[in-house]
């Protein structure tokens, strides 16, 4: 279906993506509302029932110009600038206590992204699936706008640099809002990526609140939290799933690679090595 934004919606429309424009960096939905404020008679209570579904629909639809990622979500991070070695010769001497790192998804049959519903859940993830590095992307409940598009060209790349599939699987409550949300997210990223890729739930899902016998949310019978999984169960969850999609010995030997070049480096440095190295690669070891 096209949008078709009312008369008043589009004239405010027009005239905000002329200010974000405007400016040579890229602004939030707040920049954005509070310029509307100032300039088009809008008052703060305008923000959530009127600015944000007309621009959230303007830039799902790429209507008149707007685009997913034509604003930038409203993160907080700290950036840090002007920081590095004292001397030339320390930058030398630090080169020497590097480690060799290999791209250990050159070594798999698929690309492996795992998506989980809320922040909190972030360390819990982090921990169970360092050793299988696959790439992690927490949603902080339903994903805005700018992360779905960039998900969906993160896709893209993986797909035409490793040519190989790219499969997402996705944790989560066993709620309302938790099958919502991953559900709202697929739509959005199948419309925008240019390729395919496959999408699977993994849990929470019916047959898990049987198996371990989960509480449900008091307040709401019949639905249930990821928190009511006990951390064992947790951990077989995820790191079952991703046993079942990655080639575990491929790991290994990449990481022992790894290993091995890297103590050539430290040992011999560039000159003593590059003759190793570079003699195993015409090999193909």
């Amino acid at each position: 279906m096209v949008y078709r934004p009312q008369k008043n919606a589009a004239e405010i429309l027009t005239w905000c993506l002329e200010q974000v424009k405007s400016v040579p960096y890229r602004v939030t939905l707040r920049w954005a509302f509070y310029r509307a404020m100032q300039s088009r008679g809008l008052i703060k209570e305008d923000y959530r029932t009127r600015f944000k579904p007309w621009v959230t629909r303007a830039r799902k639809n790429f209507w008149n110009g707007w685009a997913p990622d034509t604003l930038v979500d409203d993160t907080r991070v700290i950036v840090k600038r002007g920081f590095g070695y004292e001397t030339p010769r320390d930058w030398i001497d630090g080169l020497r206590n590097e480690e060799c790192v290999l791209d250990k998804r050159l070594a798999q049959p698929k690309i492996i992204i795992v998506c989980f519903e809320a922040m909190a859940m972030f360390s819990q993830f982090d921990h169970y699936t360092k050793d299988f590095f696959v790439t992690l992307v927490p949603f902080k409940g339903d994903h805005t706008i700018e992360p779905k598009w960039n998900l969906a060209k993160y896709i893209e790349y993986l797909h035409e640099h490793y040519g190989k599939p790219v499969k997402i699987l996705y944790f989560g409550d066993l709620d309302l809002k938790g099958k919502q949300i991953p559900k709202s997210a697929e739509n959005d990223i199948r419309r925008w990526c240019k390729v395919d890729f496959e999408w699977v739930r993994v849990g929470l899902n019916e047959e898990h609140t049987k198996r371990w016998t989960l509480p449900d949310n008091p307040k709401k019978p019949g639905e249930y939290q990821w928190e009511a999984l006990d951390d064992e169960a947790a951990r077989e969850l995820i790191q079952g799933s991703l046993e079942r999609e990655t080639d575990r010995n491929a790991i290994v030997g990449v990481l022992q690679r790894e290993k091995e070049t890297t103590e050539l480096w430290r040992n011999k440095g560039w000159n003593g090595i590059k003759t190793d190295i570079f003699s195993s690669e015409v090999k193909g070891v």
